[in-house]
């Protein structure tokens, strides 16, 4: 009889446990995108969780720039997060999300070709009266670091073993990218300025100037990127001029500008735009003609898929021979 009882209560216990048993669980709608990042163009595939018979409308949006609260190395030149697997949210907004690409099919995956970054998709699925969204997380291209290559400085190429700087002259060093003549003749044919990937777009992120002179002592030296806008390299052509290079920026070695207070500017040796021209309260460097010193440069550049490279140039200064 205890027997019979002690199987009873087994089945009793085992009820709740029983395939009758549904907990009411609904899975998620999501979209997902394979690959998240890639070399540009992008081929990839949108898969959003199915949900039976409907409607599912696919809408691909560009971020032109973006709001993030994040540090600048994990920002790229428009302002989005570099993490693919970050998602557009609240705190990384889309700023004016442009729509590129919008259609409509009953199946749940699609396989698109992408060609601006960043970009997310958001699926919306409809059946009957009920409907589901759900947003990607960010579509991003990926890319080998930039070449950064020798500098065109004052619109000249530089033989850097024979190249010296003037002291106080004004030098513009120009990273865009260029190449010498098609009809070079040698084995390997120089390149100037900053490489990247067809296609891939980039910013100078960081630039700064240290003089050494004879006896080893080390001062900055003021970096001017007329006209002045935090965070942007770009300078006038010639001085004073309007015609503005991207990518570029002056430097009046070994002169270090101080601020001014009263205009607000930093002080410069010559009238550069937006910048005091310190005509009356230049310093005097005590550097003898016959005591040329070294222009150490280090540069910092980022791409639009977030590839960073950095380089360090030197540069000879003196104020005779053949000088620029």
């Amino acid at each position: 009889m205890n027997k019979w009882v002690f199987i009873l209560a087994l089945f009793i216990l085992a009820i709740p446990l029983s395939g009758c048993f549904n907990p009411g669980i609904v899975a998620p709608f999501l979209v997902e995108v394979s690959p998240p990042s890639g070399v540009a163009p992008i081929h990839a595939t949108i898969t959003a969780t199915p949900k039976g018979t409907g409607i599912y409308y696919f809408e691909v949006f560009v971020c032109d720039a973006c709001v993030a609260e994040n540090e600048p190395e994990q920002l790229n030149v428009k302002g989005c997060i570099c993490n693919p697997d970050e998602p557009i949210t609240d705190e990384n907004p889309c700023q004016n999300p442009r729509l590129v690409m919008a259609w409509s099919q009953t199946s749940n995956k699609a396989t698109k070709t992408f060609t601006e970054f960043p970009c997310y998709v958001t699926v919306t699925w409809q059946g009957g009266d009920e409907t589901e969204q759900a947003t990607s997380s960010v579509i991003r291209i990926t890319s080998t670091p930039p070449i950064i290559h020798w500098p065109r400085v004052n619109g000249i190429d530089p033989n850097y073993n024979a190249l010296w700087l003037s002291v106080l002259g004004r030098h513009l060093f120009d990273f865009n990218y260029y190449q010498a003549d098609p009809n070079f003749v040698g084995d390997v044919q120089p390149k100037f300025g900053i490489e990247v990937p067809a296609g891939m777009g980039y910013t100078i992120t960081n630039v700064t100037a240290t003089w050494i002179d004879d006896s080893d002592i080390e001062r900055d030296v003021t970096v001017y990127v007329p006209p002045y806008l935090p965070g942007v390299y770009h300078a006038s052509r010639t001085l004073g001029s309007r015609d503005v290079i991207e990518n570029a920026f002056v430097l009046y070695p070994p002169y270090l500008g101080t601020f001014h207070a009263k205009s607000g500017m930093v002080r410069c040796p010559t009238p550069e735009w937006t910048y005091y021209f310190a005509h009356c309260e230049k310093e005097t460097i005590d550097l003898p003609n016959s005591q040329p010193g070294l222009l150490i440069l280090h540069v910092e550049v980022r791409t639009d898929g977030c590839a960073v490279a950095t380089r360090d140039f030197e540069f000879r200064v003196g104020a005779t021979g053949c000088s620029l």
